[in-house]
This record gives structure tokens, sequence and C-alpha cells, in this order.
């Protein structure tokens, strides 16, 4: 048999019509919900005022062998439950609904003032629960029966702000570290603002929608309004109820016939009808995250609420709150009064909404909590989103990750936050130039009602400074005490290479380099930003006999390290060297320097920069030249410096132009020919040095300085093993 297409059309439309119906006439069940719960689960449903709802926990069926409900039914008892209920409409027809859980039975939070045996928590004004820190909530419907945390909130207190006119049911889900519990929270109606039907003040006339008046007993009434003309009428009057009006009537009687419109009936009946009134108290947008009030702006007006069992009740306000948490939509409709008679229907809308919006969701450039360079951040939030950035911590020598990762390191959160002028902007986080800095920042999205949600944080170390280098040997020592799972270059996970430590540092800032081991065959080293590299134990640099560490317009600063090179015989007659600084500055703490040249070559080379060496060891040899450190129109300070020179021509220190100080410095030459220092147009000091030479021809001088220089201090040296000690150029 073939359907035709409108007979289609209208199957699905009964169809649709059917759902619509079975739709509304479900009862909502409030508890219990599907889910395994740690407590017992009460009974608690929210019927249609025209129904009828019977319920069984035995799985039969409610229509034959089951209770009506009529109010909360508390349950008691561990294991899995079926509840099946039957909703019966006023026509008969019914729908069943099921619903199954588990109750496993794992105590009670003391924060929750249920008492034994009660099916819900009695919640108003007054109340308040305090739920720990630790522990995730939510109140209210939301898009599961056990909630995802993203819906939750954690921590923090549940309250109402002024009370409620109407009782509610509130499911509130808890998540511990136990598991989930459920309760239900019962509003209770604010009692105060409840009053007894209004009696009216005048008889024989009503008012139908507001703009009706209806004058009753069904005989002629000649009424004026607003002392206009009077007038007979059997039919309501239409009046304007965006103004006040008076109206004065009176029945025609026999006793009283109407004559004429200038006839002025004797003692009428006069009723004062105020303005139609409209709601106080409502938001602008019809939305709230706190309570409010909506009153007639006329207090002479009394509201008649019907409660959802059909009971009246009367008042002058209407209190539309609910607890933190939850969101919930009031439209409720009135029947108004005034001076006991009804004036027709009046109604609002508003949404309390007091439940936190997600957390901002914090973007960075660099999410792994580590960064060599600036952080630039943004967040993905649906509210309006207002950050903070805390004081950073700061280290000069850096942090040790595995601390931060342990939480070790707490930033203190600003009182102030800022908002974001829209959410597309980007926060930057600034690099420091010289120390490692712990940063946290803070944000909390805000949603078009006004509530703030959980705090979201975002931690990182930006470190452009620090890098630690320790050879294979030293870590493989200790395997325990570094790990690959750490940024590379940190204490956790320090690098193996001088060479790409220095490489990559320089990119980002000043770097501060700690080295530990021995690193053999380095290659040409070059500084172009200042840089620090302290030595840590024992730590020796053995350069490739290739290579130099070469120091160009910037300062190079050495602690606690040896430097060496060892360069092979080859025959070659040009001048090599250890270090090379050109128009930078070069220092040194505790540090021993070592080359073996092959034909001539020079320890220190310092070109238009500055050179200052502490209790530093020099011992440099060649088989034809060598010096120890050579400067040109530089400034040069030597202070407890050890220096030892080997070769046919061996030279301590060599300087032309500038100034050089030398103070409590040995300086040792061994060859045929030796001068421990000479000094040309310059100016110079030295003072608690000494000189010695070995195997050097008698007609060597210990210090040779020409009639361009400039002496500014010489006291207190020694000289051993010269033919004479100071031996000034003639011009």
């Amino acid at each position: 048999m073939r359907i035709k297409k409108t007979e289609m059309i209208f199957v699905f439309f009964f169809m649709e019509f059917y759902c619509i119906l079975a739709a509304f006439s479900q009862t909502k069940i409030i508890s219990p919900v599907e889910g395994s719960w740690l407590n017992p689960q009460p009974i608690v449903l929210e019927k249609q005022s025209d129904t009828e709802v019977y319920y069984t926990l035995t799985g039969t069926d409610p229509l034959k062998s089951g209770f009506a409900y009529d109010r909360p039914v508390p349950l008691s008892g561990y294991g899995t439950f079926e509840l099946t209920i039957a909703t019966v409409m006023s026509n008969g027809t019914y729908t069943t609904q099921t619903v199954t859980w588990t109750v496993s039975g794992r105590g009670k939070p003391n924060y929750i003032p249920i008492v034994d045996g009660d099916a819900y928590v009695n919640f108003s004004e007054a109340t308040k629960i305090t739920i720990p820190d630790t522990v995730y909530w939510a109140a209210g419907t939301t898009s599961s029966s056990v909630p995802d945390v993203s819906e939750m909130q954690k921590g923090g207190t549940i309250s109402m702000d002024g009370g409620c006119s109407v009782e509610r049911f509130i499911p509130l889900v808890l998540k511990t570290t136990a598991g989930y519990f459920r309760y239900v929270l019962r509003i209770d109606p604010n009692g105060d603002f409840l009053m007894a039907k209004p009696i009216p003040e005048k008889e024989g006339i009503e008012f139908a929608s507001w703009n009706y008046i209806r004058f009753m007993n069904g005989r002629n009434v000649i009424y004026s309004l607003d002392g206009g003309p009077w007038i007979q009428t059997k039919d309501p009057v239409l009046i304007d109820r965006t103004e006040d009006h008076t109206v004065s009537w009176k029945h025609l009687t026999p006793v009283y016939p109407y004559e004429t419109e200038s006839s002025i009936p004797t003692e009428p009946e006069v009723f004062f009808i105020p303005a139609k009134p409209s709601f106080s108290g409502i938001p602008d947008g019809e939305l709230s995250n706190t309570c409010v009030v909506a009153s007639p702006d006329n207090q002479d007006y009394i509201l008649e609420y019907i409660l959802p069992d059909g009971r009246s009740v009367y008042l002058r306000s209407f209190y539309a709150d609910t607890i933190t948490g939850d969101l919930c939509n009031f439209a409720p409709e009135f029947t108004v009064y005034y001076r006991g008679i009804k004036q027709g229907k009046l109604s609002f809308s508003v949404s309390i909404d007091k439940r936190a919006p997600s957390m901002p969701e914090i973007i960075a450039d660099e999410m792994s909590g580590f960064s060599r360079t600036h952080v630039a951040l943004n967040f993905r939030s649906n509210g309006n989103v207002f950050y903070a950035i805390s004081e950073p911590l700061n280290f000069e020598e850096g942090f040790d990750m595995a601390e931060v990762s342990n939480g070790l390191f707490t930033n203190y959160m600003p009182d102030e936050f800022i908002p974001l002028d829209s959410n597309d902007e980007i926060v930057i986080l600034p690099a420091p130039t010289d120390t490692a800095s712990y940063y946290t920042v803070y944000a909390f999205a805000q949603d078009e009602a006004g509530n703030n949600s959980n705090i979201a944080e975002f931690s990182t170390v930006i470190d452009p400074v620090n890098y630690y280098i320790v050879s294979d040997a030293i870590r493989a020592k200790s395997p325990d005490k570094y790990s690959n799972s750490y940024p590379e270059g940190t204490k956790n996970n320090p690098l193996s290479s001088v060479q790409q430590a220095i490489e990559t540092s320089q990119k980002y800032g000043n770097p501060n380099i700690f080295v530990e081991g021995v690193f053999k065959d380095i290659p040409e080293l070059l500084f172009y930003k200042d840089c620090h590299i302290t030595g840590v134990g024992e730590t020796r640099l053995i350069m490739n006999s290739d290579s130099d560490i070469i120091v160009r317009d910037s300062s190079l600063s050495l602690k606690g390290c040896s430097v060496e090179k060892t360069v092979p015989y080859t025959g070659s007659v040009f001048q090599k060297n250890l270090l090379k600084i050109s128009g930078g500055s070069f220092s040194a703490e505790n540090c021993e320097f070592f080359c073996s040249f092959d034909g001539s070559g020079t320890g220190i080379t310092v070109d238009n920069g500055k050179v200052s060496l502490v209790s530093c060891g020099l011992t440099m040899k060649a088989s034809s030249y060598t010096a120890l450190l050579s400067s040109a129109v530089s400034s040069v300070s030597l202070h407890s410096v050890r220096g030892v020179s080997t070769a046919k021509t061996a030279v301590g220190v060599s300087a032309s132009g500038g100034t050089i100080n030398l103070d409590n410095t040995q300086l040792t030459v061994n060859g045929s020919f030796g001068r421990g220092a000479e000094f040309t147009n310059l100016s110079w000091a030295m003072t608690n040095c000494s000189f010695i030479s070995k195997n050097a021809m008698s007609a060597t001088t210990a210090v040779w300085t020409d009639s361009k220089s400039v002496k500014i201090e010489e006291s207190n040296n020694t000289y051993n093993g010269f033919s004479s000690l100071m031996m000034k150029a003639i011009r």
C-alpha cells in the first residue's frame, strides 16, 4: 500500500506532536540520577500540577504496585538501585521513566549540614556551606549527571544573598579524592514576604485586563471619569492605564431615574485608579548574579502568586535568588490587586546567574615552563579576561628546575588585576638581562552576569643568562643528578659542549656560564656579548691547536678555570695567541693559562681594550719567542699574578700605550734573552713585584721603558738574575 505524501506529512506531524506532549508530561527527576555515588540518594521529583506520579524501587509497574509521590523520600542502603516512575496526566494517559544508580557508601563530608534520615539539606539566606580547597563541586543542572571537572568549581563558600520567594530543589555534586557525593539542597521560601489575600475596599467594580472597568450586578450605571460628563452604560469602560484616573459611578434605580447628562447624582461611589505599574529592581538585560527584589513601582499594589501545588501567596515584592554556583531563570506571573480589587496580570523575567565561568586558558608561545627569551601570552575564554603578573623571583645563578617542578618556589598574587582590551591582546613577560626570573601569571574570566571564574595560573622561568656545562665523564659519575627531561643548559640537564653553550647563550643575553670537568679539543670561541665563565671544581678548557679565544667589543670574565693549548711544531713563523682581546675587556680570577707554542706566540694579546688578572698563573713556552701578555693602547692590571715565559727570547709583559699596573706579581723569564717587562709610551706603576731571569745573557734588563713613558708609582720591587734592573731609552 502506498502512502500519499500528504498522509506521510500528517503522520510525521502527529508523531512530533505526540513527542511534544510526552515531553511536557514528563516529571523532572532531580534525584536520583545515574552514576556511582558515595552517599544514599533520595527521591526528589518536580511534577506538573495536573499530573499524578507513582514510583517503585523493585522494577515492578508503578501503576499496579507503586507508591504515590507527594514529597521527597529519603533512601538508605548500598548497592545498585532502580527507580521507575509513572506520570499520569489528567486525560488518563501516562509516561514512564527509569533511573539506575549505585551507592558505595564511603562516609559523609562533615561540611554538608544534612540530618540523618532527611532527603535534602534545608538552605536559606542564613546558610553557608564551606567547601575545602581540595574538593571540586557543581550546583544546579550540568551537561551530565556526573559533571566533568571543567564544569566544576574548586573550594569556596556556597551561600545566598537575600532569599527566594519560592521553594526550589537544587542538586549539589562533590568530587573528592574518594569519589563523588551528590546531595539535594532545598531552598526554603522566604516567608517574611507572604501576606493574606487582600479584602476589596469597594463593591460593584472590577477590572478586566487592566484597561476595562466593569460595573457589576448587571444594572445600568452612570459614571464619570476624571470629573468628566456623566455617561450611562451597561458595558465595560475602556480607560488608559498609563495614567492615574478617578472614576465616580452610581447605579440607576427607580428612586434615582436618569434624565439628562447634566444631572449629577448625589453620593456616588468614587475610586482612585493608579496607573498600571511596572516592576522595579529588574536589572538591565534581565541578568544578575545577586538576589533580585522585584516590586511594583507603586507599593499599594499587592501580588498574588500561584505555587506549583495550587496554593496562592500574596506579597509586595518577589525575591528571586539562588545559591552560589547555580543558574536559574525566573519568569513568574502575578495577579495584581489594588485596594483588594483585582487589576490584571503582570509578569517579569530574570536570570540569576551565580555559576562561575570556566577558567581562561593561558596560552604561551613556550609552554614548557622554561624559556631563554621573553614569553608571549594570550588568553582563551568566552568571557572578559583579567590578569595579573607577579613580581618575579630572581636568582643570579639560575633555578634548580627540579625544585621549581616540586613547587618549592611561590610567587605572591597581586591585589590588582588588569582587564584585557580584547581576548586577542598579547601580554609579554620580559626577559631579564642579568639574572634568571621566575614569573607567575594569574587570570580569571568574568561572564556577562559579573561572575568570576576560578583563577588560572601559569608559571615559567625565563633565564637568558645562566648556562651549565658538565663533561660527559662528570655526568656519568652522577647519573641520578641529571635528567634529559629538563631544559638543556640548566642545572638539571647541563650541556656537554663549551662551544655550543657559548654560541647558544649569546643569542639571548649576556650569559653566565658554569663549567665543570675537562673539555678537550675546543674549537675557536668568539665572544661578541658580555659573558662570565665560572669553573666548578676541576675545570680545564683545552683548546684545539688551531683555535683561539677571541673577545671582540665585549667583556669576558673567567673564574676558577684552567685554559690550555698545545701547538705542535709546524715550522710556521706566524705569531700565535691563546687569547685575543680587541676593543673589549677581559678579566680573570683564580685561573691558570698555559700554552706551548711551536715557533712564537703570546698568551694574552689586547688591542685598545682592558685586561685585569687577579690571583692567576700564566705559563707560556715557545722555541723562538714568547710573551705572557702584550698590550697596545690598553689598560692592564695584574694583581697577585705568577708568570713564567720560556723561549730563546722570553718576555713577561710587553705594553705600548695606555696604562699598566703591576702589584704583588712575580714574572719569571727563562731564555737566552729575557726581559720582565717592556713599557712604551704609557703610564705605569709597579709595587711589590718580583722579576726573575734564568739563563739570561749578562746584558739583559729586568724592566725596559722608553722616554715617553710616565712612572706613576714604583716601590718594594725585587729583581733576580738580570744584569741591570731598569733601563730607560734615550730620546
